[in-house]
C-alpha cells in the first residue's frame, strides 16, 4: 500500500514538474512577443491617439482641383501681330502673307522676293510659259527642270503657295552657298535665272540683276 502511494506521489510530482515548464514557455513566448512589439514601437515611433471629436470634426475627401493662379501672377500670352498686307504690293493678301511668314522662317529678305516676283511674273497668278525646252509656271516661273524635285518634296509648282515656297527655299540655299560672294545679289539672281552652271559661265551678272537691286530697295521702304 505505501508503495503504491509512492509511485503516485511521484507521478503527481513529475506532472507538476512538466506542467511548470509548460507554464514557463509560454511565460518565455509572451515576453518574447512582448519584446517585439515595444521593439516595434521604438523603431515607428509613438502614435499619439486622435481624440473621437477631432475625427468628427476632420472633412470629408473632396475632388482635387487645380490650383488658380492670381490673375496678376499669369503671365501674358505671346502672341503674333496680324499681318498687314501692303496695298503698294499687286498681290493678293494671302500671298503677301505667305511670302513674308516664309521669308521669316528660311531667313530670306522678302524685299528680294518680292523683286523678283516681280521680274519673273509681274505678279500674275496661274502663269505658264514655254520657256526653252520646258515651261515656267506660277509667280516665281519656277522652271520645269525643277518640278520633278519639287514633287519629291511634295510641292506642285502649279500652286501658287508651293511656288512661292520652292522659289524662297532655292533663295535660301544660294544664300548659304555663295555667302562669300562679291555681290551676292548678283550671284543669286544668276544662279537662279540661268542656272548655276550657266550662271558661273556668265560671271553671276545679268543685266536684270540691276533692275532688282532697285525693286528690292523701293520694297524695303514699303515692308520696313
Amino acid at each position: 500500500m505505501d508503495r503504491g502511494k509512492t509511485v503516485i506521489a511521484v507521478l503527481f510530482a513529475a506532472s507538476l514538474v512538466s506542467a511548470a515548464f509548460a507554464v514557463k514557455e509560454i511565460i518565455d513566448v509572451y515576453k518574447i512577443e512582448k519584446e517585439l512589439k515595444e521593439l516595434k514601437a521604438e523603431a515607428e515611433g509613438p502614435v499619439e491617439a486622435i481624440p473621437i471629436t477631432i475625427l468628427a470634426q476632420l472633412p470629408k475627401p473632396i475632388k482635387r482641383v487645380p490650383i488658380q493662379a492670381k490673375e496678376e501672377e499669369i503671365a501674358p500670352v505671346q502672341t503674333e501681330e496680324a499681318f498687314i498686307p501692303h496695298e503698294e504690293i499687286p498681290l493678293a493678301d494671302e500671298y503677301q502673307e505667305w511670302i513674308e511668314s516664309e521669308c521669316k522662317r528660311m531667313e530670306v529678305n522678302a524685299a528680294y522676293i518680292y523683286a523678283l516676283i516681280e521680274s519673273e511674273s509681274s505678279f500674275r497668278t496661274g502663269l505658264c510659259v514655254k520657256d526653252g525646252g520646258g515651261h515656267s509656271a506660277g509667280l516665281c516661273q519656277i522652271n520645269s527642270v525643277n518640278w520633278p524635285e519639287m514633287e519629291k518634296k511634295g510641292l506642285d509648282p502649279l500652286d501658287e503657295f508651293d511656288n512661292i515656297t520652292y522659289c524662297i527655299s532655292l533663295i535660301s540655299k544660294y544664300l548659304n552657298k555663295y555667302a562669300d560672294a562679291e555681290d551676292i545679289v548678283n550671284t543669286i539672281t544668276t544662279c537662279y535665272k540661268a542656272g548655276e552652271r550657266k550662271a558661273k559661265e556668265l560671271n553671276y551678272y545679268l543685266k536684270t540683276c540691276d533692275s532688282i537691286k532697285e525693286r528690292m530697295a523701293y520694297y524695303l521702304s514699303i515692308i520696313n
